[in-house]
């Protein structure tokens, strides 16, 4: 990032940053101030923003550089970011000038949805090494701090094979630094090699700073524009290139080829856009087909003709007489669309119609699937932000965007994750797979089926996502199916459980000569099986860790014994109360342990807890009890969905915002509100509230119980989780699939204790 030292050096489509209010795109440069699009909505961010608080308070982000894509081309970041580790630390520490620690990298990274969190460890130690090969970047007291080039700095002294080389070697900062400190000549010469490498990224900086293209280069930036590069092309119209309007326009009356226009307009900026579809407008009228060109580029625009004619008559950098047949014919089509017609009423945003029931989530989810599919079908994508239910149940999408397929697809389930919640908030770090882990205690009676189908749409690994709309609606359609059958199917008494189980102490931990502080029971009688996994709090003063989540299972394995019998015959709210009141004389015996290793006082010591997962299957129905954040999992043909809610303090961050009460995280939420162990504020033992769950198994599914060491280390989301679990399943020997998780678990580092308990239906 750089100053802002005069407004001629900002464009619409730049990217400027403020320390407190953060990213906005320039929308337009006009009146002597910029008007500007906010990356996060708020009344105290300026739409308008004057010169002199642009030089005072605002920073420009290197053009086409890392920052400037994480706003206007976040997924290709990604993707390069992802197979080019080091290259991206590379250009992040330039654009913030160097001088950097590691965890200022990474919050940075983080932020922008560059680099998720978890992924960030790996992803640093292959980003460390190939910078280590780099000798102007190099750590000193723990900051990463860049040795100058003084190349960059005289580029009029290089001879010309000199430039080009340092100038396609160099990151966009350096790229930058050497365009600025040339004049025309050099740019143009750099232009040159750039259409003959035909390197899209160097010709739009390098046009920046040209106030004409010589004409020996229109016919190849036509060529490469038209072809092949969208925001290339949109660079071009907006700069009124002649050749490049004519051929877009052309493009605009053929249905084959009006998915390359519309990418190309997704590519400006909303003034950027208005004023080239009038240019285009223009130009179409006076080719074969123009009024059906006209006609879709009309569409391309929010307010249609009106909009259109209000940008004729308000915006000075348009003369209307460049426009004769495009403002007769946007008036003609504004008379034809208000006579005789009475106004329709606008049917609501799909992003309104929100908490949605639980039983819409598949028909709604589904007609949004096949909205997107028909659009995918024609080489388009986006719309997400302006869908709408219509009539008949379908939706129709708003106007296509710049994204691609899979990215919809990610948009789309986490849109109605979201609407399901309800009130949830707008804060980047909020992960769409965060919200399924607590989907299941913010909104009751979501189908298994349809989490299972969100895991996979909303991992940050493409592969693993369906790849289109129609992709996405095959899975939703099977998990419907699923649904059903589940909902509907006879109760099975007879069947009974096929359990297995691991557990390990943990890589890491085994290193540190640490306690392996899990502890789990099961036990199979006849078509009654209890299942009980529990990880014990290792930061405990009064007792330990192990010492809690082994009285947990010792007295739950005693409840079980004394009440089994009965609980064959019992009706499903009776069981639930066993679940209840076993927890509840385990959070008691574990309370009591907890004084006496205290001396009696707990006055200076945390007393020790555990968290706790107890399942009680009778035939084919699984009644389900939780503390704290070991889950449950459910793996079936429709994949694999997280039956258990995290009871944490991210949790109450969300639900806070659906009490209209919300409350500032002030961490990052991990810390434990559920667990076994708990005292009230006189002292005195109390059992916290704990989640509860019910369904009906199908023959051959997996129910999966496993403390934290599993999904903290097998994997870095919902959908990698899914992908191992469906792995698992597949194995037809339950000690085997055991072993294999819990190897997952240490290839990922094995930082925690790591403990699971596998349960197949079988008849």
């Amino acid at each position: 990032m750089f100053p802002i030292v005069e407004l001629r050096q900002i464009r619409a489509g730049d990217v400027l940053f403020h320390n407190s209010l953060g990213f906005a795109l320039v929308d337009d440069v006009v009146g002597g101030a910029a008007r500007l699009d906010w990356e996060k909505a708020g009344n105290q961010r300026p739409n308008r923003v004057p010169v002199d608080a642009l030089v005072r308070d605002y920073r420009q982000c290197v053009p086409y550089g890392l920052f400037a894509r994480s706003l206007a081309g976040r997924t290709a970041l990604r993707e390069f970011s992802a197979a080019e580790p080091g290259r991206t630390l590379r250009w992040l520490a330039r654009e913030l000038g160097g001088n950097q620690s590691r965890d200022d990298l990474m919050q940075w990274l983080n932020a922008r949805g560059i680099v998720p969190t978890q992924r960030f460890p790996r992803w640093w130690e292959e980003a460390e090494a190939q910078v280590a090969g780099d000798p102007r970047f190099v750590w000193q007291n723990d900051r990463l701090t860049i040795s100058p080039d003084e190349r960059l700095a005289r580029p009029r002294a290089l001879p010309l094979d000199g430039l080009y080389a340092l100038f396609y070697a160099e990151d966009p900062v350096g790229r930058w630094q050497l365009a600025q400190g040339l004049g025309e000549e050099g740019r143009a010469r750099l232009l040159a090699q750039a259409l003959a490498a035909r390197d899209a990224d160097a010709i739009c900086l390098l046009l920046r700073g040209l106030a004409t293209v010589p004409a020996e280069f229109n016919e190849p930036l036509r060529e490469l524009a038209v072809q092949s590069d969208p925001i290339l092309c949109a660079v071009l119209l907006d700069r009124g290139v002649p050749d490049v309007l004519l051929d877009v326009a052309r493009r605009a009356s053929h249905r084959d080829q009006r998915a390359v226009v519309r990418r190309t307009l997704v590519a400006l900026t909303p003034a950027q856009r208005m004023r080239v579809v009038l240019h285009l407008i223009e130009r179409a009228l006076g080719t074969e087909n123009g009024h059906s060109a006209a006609v879709f580029l009309t569409d391309q625009v929010p307010g249609g003709p009106n909009q259109l004619l209000a940008t004729l008559e308000t915006d000075g950098s348009v003369a209307p007489t460049q426009f004769a047949r495009a403002l007769e014919w946007l008036h003609n089509r504004q008379a034809e669309s208000t006579i005789d017609h009475t106004p329709l009423p606008v049917e609501p945003l799909l992003s309104h119609l929100r908490p949605l029931a639980p039983e819409r989530a598949f028909p709604v989810s589904i007609a949004l699937a096949r909205a997107m599919t028909a659009r995918h079908a024609r080489g388009e994508a986006g719309g997400l932000p302006g869908a709408r239910m219509v009539s008949g149940g379908r939706i129709e999408l708003g106007v296509a965007e710049d994204t691609t397929p899979s990215d919809d697809v990610q948009a789309a389930m986490r849109l109605i994750a979201e609407l399901l919640v309800g009130a949830v908030p707008r804060n980047e770090s909020l992960r769409g797979d965060e919200l399924l882990a607590h989907i299941t205690a913010l909104v009751t009676g979501v189908a298994p089926e349809w989490t299972a189908v969100a895991a996979r749409a909303l991992a940050a690994d493409h592969s693993i996502r369906p790849k289109t709309g129609l992709d996405l609606w095959e899975q939703l359609e099977l998990g419907a199916a699923t649904a059903r059958v589940r909902e509907e199917s006879p109760r099975f008494s007879a069947a009974r459980l096929d359990v297995a189980h691991d557990t390990h102490i943990g890589l890491l931990k085994s290193r540190l000569s640490q306690t392996n502080q899990d502890a789990l029971y099961w036990q199979v009688d006849g078509p009654m099986s209890l299942l009980v996994v529990a990880d014990g709090i290792s930061v405990s003063t009064a007792g330990s860790g192990n010492q809690a989540s082994q009285i947990l299972v010792q007295e739950m394995a005693r409840q079980w014994d004394q009440s089994v019998d009965h609980l064959l015959a019992a009706d499903e709210a009776m069981i639930h109360r066993f679940l209840d009141e076993a927890l509840a004389h385990a959070n008691r015996s574990i309370c009591e342990a907890a004084v006496r290793a205290a001396g009696g006082d707990l006055g200076r010591n945390i007393p020790m807890g555990t968290t706790a997962l107890v399942v009680v299957v009778r035939g084919d129905r699984a009644l389900m009890a939780w503390l704290g954040d070991s889950r449950i999992y459910l793996v079936g043909s429709f994949g694999v969905a997280q039956l258990s809610a995290d009871q944490n303090l991210r949790g109450e961050w969300l639900r806070s915002w659906q009490t209209n009460t919300p409350v500032e995280l002030g961490s990052d939420g991990y810390a434990l509100v559920g667990y076994c162990g708990h005292f009230d504020d006189e002292g005195h033992p109390r059992a916290i509230a704990a989640g509860h769950r019910s369904l009906t198994l199908l023959p051959g599914e997996l129910l999966v119980l496993c403390s934290d060491g599993v999904t903290d280390y097998a994997a870095d989301d919902a959908g990698e989780m899914a992908v191992i679990l469906e792995e698992i399943a597949r194995k037809p020997d339950l000690g085997m699939a055991c072993r294999a998780l819990v190897d997952k678990a240490n290839e990922g580092g094995g930082g925690d204790n790591i403990t699971v308990v596998l349960a197949r239906l079988i008849w």
